[in-house]
């Protein structure tokens, strides 16, 4: 028998998916990578574009940075509770073609930009829209 998968179960694997801590673990991350490659996958695709090179997209960046002492960070995240509560969500989390370098990963919101909209991966080169990374942008990612 097919199951179909009813609103409220919709509702509830969103709402698990944006509360999760992927970014938290290595098994976290490679099920964010898993995910993020997938849904990059399927936004190529509907384009009619060539997806399989989303599959050497293996490493993921914190865009609010797991360390946030740059002033940038302090400003837009004043709130040390709502940066760990957000800080390892999927909506965090931008995949990348190569491992970012600490520096790049501790990089102001508008440093890293140029590195998204420089990437393959069309949810990472959206960020490059964004004006600033905060707790909205990062709820409606």
């Amino acid at each position: 028998s097919t199951h179909v998968v009813t609103d409220e179960e919709k509702a509830q694997l969103k709402e698990d998916l944006s509360q999760f801590a992927f970014g938290a673990s290595p098994a976290g991350k490679k099920l964010a990578i898993s995910l993020l490659q997938r849904l990059n996958s399927h936004l190529l695709a509907n384009a009619g574009k060539e997806s399989s090179e989303m599959l050497s997209h293996n490493h993921v960046e914190h865009i609010l940075p797991t360390n946030t002492y740059r002033k940038y960070w302090m400003d837009q995240w004043p709130n040390e509770e709502m940066k760990t509560l957000w800080t390892h969500r999927l909506g965090n989390l931008a995949l990348m073609s190569r491992k970012s370098t600490a520096k790049e990963s501790n990089n102001v919101f508008g440093e890293k930009k140029e590195r998204y909209e420089k990437e393959s991966a069309p949810l990472t080169q959206h960020l490059a829209e964004i004006d600033t990374w905060n707790k909205f942008a990062l709820s409606e990612n």
